[in-house]
C-alpha cells in the first residue's frame, strides 16, 4: 500500500453490515470509499476502482466472485477482508487462490470480544477437564438465513480442538434435541440456534458440571462494533504480504 488514504471497496454495501461499514468508514480518518458494490451486483467490478482493500459482507457466491476477481485482475492486487458467513467449498477455494496473490483476512465474526470469548472457552475446557458438559447457544434476528451462525461454528471448532487435547478423543456435535434422544453422551458438544426479533447476535458457551456451571457470553448491541472490527482489519491487512490471516493475527499485531 502506498502513502495516502486507504482506498476501500465495500462489497454487499446495500446490506445491513455493508451499511454499517460505510458509516464507520466515513467516520474513520485516512479511509476513502472508492467503490460500493450492492448485493446482486457483480464483484468483478471492484478491480476497476483500484482499491487497496475490499471489505466483503455479501454472500458465498459474492465472496467467490470477489476472490476470483482479486486472483485474476491484471491491476495491482487488492487485499480482502471477508466477514461473510456460511461459505461453501467453492468460496473457500477461491479465497485460498486469492491469498497466493494478495492478503486475505477472513473471520466469521469481526468482534475482538468474540475472539476473546473463544480464547476463554479453550482455556476453561483445558482447566476444567473432561467432567463438564458443553453446550453452545446462539441467537440472531429473524432474517438470518444460515444456522448455526458462523460464530457458533467457530466456537464449536475451538471447543472440539480443546476437548481433544483433554480427552485425546474426537467430540461429537449434536444439533438440537427432540423426541427421546436418550442420555447425553459425555463426548457431545450441543449446538442450538435461536431466531427471532431484531437480535444482532448473542453467543453463550455453557460448561455444565455436577453442582456448578460456568456461562461465557458475548452479546452484540449494535452492528457498528463488527464494522469497526472490519475497518480495523482493513487498515491492518493493507500492509501485509500475500497470505491468509484471521483475528488471532490482528490481535497479535
Amino acid at each position: 500500500m502506498s502513502d495516502g488514504p486507504l482506498r476501500l471497496a465495500v462489497v454487499g454495501a446495500s446490506g445491513r453490515m455493508g451499511q454499517a461499514v460505510l458509516r464507520v468508514a466515513a467516520e474513520t480518518p485516512g479511509v476513502d470509499v472508492v467503490a460500493r458494490v450492492s448485493l446482486g451486483d457483480d464483484p468483478a467490478l471492484v478491480p476497476a476502482a483500484s482499491p487497496h482493500v475490499a471489505i466483503d459482507f455479501s454472500s458465498p457466491a459474492g465472496t467467490r466472485a470477489l476472490a476470483e476477481a482479486a486472483a485474476r485482475s491484471p491491476r495491482a492486487p487488492f487485499a480482502i477482508v471477508c466477514g461473510t458467513t456460511g461459505l461453501d467449498d467453492a468460496a473457500e477455494r477461491a479465497l485460498a487462490e486469492a491469498s497466493r496473490r494478495a492478503a486475505v483476512f477472513a473471520a466469521t465474526n469481526m468482534s475482538v470480544g468474540v475472539h476473546v470469548l473463544g480464547v476463554l472457552l479453550a482455556s476453561a475446557i483445558s482447566m476444567l477437564g473432561p467432567g463438564f458438559d458443553l453446550e453452545i447457544v446462539e441467537a440472531h434476528h429473524r432474517r438470518k438465513v444460515d444456522a448455526p451462525s458462523g460464530t457458533a461454528l467457530t466456537l464449536v471448532d475451538v471447543a472440539r480442538r480443546a476437548r481433544q487435547k483433554v480427552t485425546d478423543a474426537p467430540a461429537r456435535i449434536q444439533h438440537g434435541r427432540e423426541g427421546r434422544p436418550g442420555e447425553r453422551p459425555a463426548d457431545a458438544i450441543g449446538v442450538h440456534a435461536v431466531r427471532g426479533g431484531d437480535v444482532i447476535g448473542d453467543h453463550t458457551a455453557l460448561l455444565l458440571g455436577d453442582g456448578e456451571r460456568i456461562e461465557l457470553t458475548h452479546r452484540a448491541s449494535n452492528r457498528d462494533l463488527f464494522a469497526r472490527g472490519a475497518v480495523r482489519a482493513a487498515l491492518w491487512v493493507a500492509k501485509m504480504p500475500p497470505g491468509r490471516y484471521g483475528m488471532s493475527d490482528l490481535v497479535a499485531g
